[in-house]
């Protein structure tokens, strides 16, 4: 099989199986390191995600026999097949998501928990904030329901192009053969309780 790029769609149509994969611990950090990576093996997505290789390999089975997970490339190497692996899964979580709650509070939660060892590594190592090109930012402010509004479109409309930027970036550096840059771009929008819940004497 040929390596490509898998188009991401709105997943399966088994939404029951789709909770349970994403309420599960290990599986929805699965599907969040295939969708960052597309084509791993599960070699690597053992190392992201600091579990054993059986581990995983078991609970990508289950989520290729699932139909959230597809084998997008397979070669044989020093006589045992090599799987890469991706997910068929859109994993954006923004408005209109509200119908499973429980799911969403729990994959919200594991993509945030990532997202922190991305910067605890980085910062380890000396490489985050390092870079003239990286971008770090943070808003805060008290607004109302039109602001609200205007913001998740605002966040809609840059997922879409860095999403497509990174899709472009990764198959340029497929083709070319030559290692890439590793990266974390993330979007986090959310309500805040600080200031709120402050009581006043």
């Amino acid at each position: 099989m040929a390596r490509r790029s898998t188009a991401v769609t709105s997943g399966s149509d088994d939404r029951g199986g789709l909770v349970e994969a994403l309420s599960h611990p290990v599986r929805s950090k699965v599907i969040i390191a295939l969708a960052e990576r597309p084509n791993a093996t599960i070699r690597q997505v053992a190392e992201r995600l600091r579990e054993s290789p059986r581990r995983i390999r078991h609970h990508i089975d289950a989520l290729v026999a699932a139909g959230f997970v597809e084998v997008t490339d397979e070669k044989r190497r020093r006589g045992v097949i090599e799987r890469r692996y991706a997910t068929r899964l859109n994993l954006t979580i923004g408005p209109g998501d509200a119908s499973w709650p429980a799911v969403r509070r729990q994959f919200s939660r594991d993509i945030v928990r990532l997202l922190l060892a991305d910067v605890g590594v980085a910062a380890t190592t000396g490489i985050f904030g390092a870079d003239p090109d990286e971008y770090e930012m943070r808003f805060y402010g008290e607004v109302d329901d039109e602001c609200l509004a205007e913001l998740a479109q605002i966040y809609g409309r840059v997922h879409v192009e860095i999403a497509e930027s990174i899709t472009a970036g990764r198959e340029r550096v497929w083709e070319s053969g030559e290692p890439g840059t590793e990266i974390v771009a993330a979007l986090l929008f959310f309500k805040a309780a600080l200031w709120g819940s402050v009581k006043e004497d």
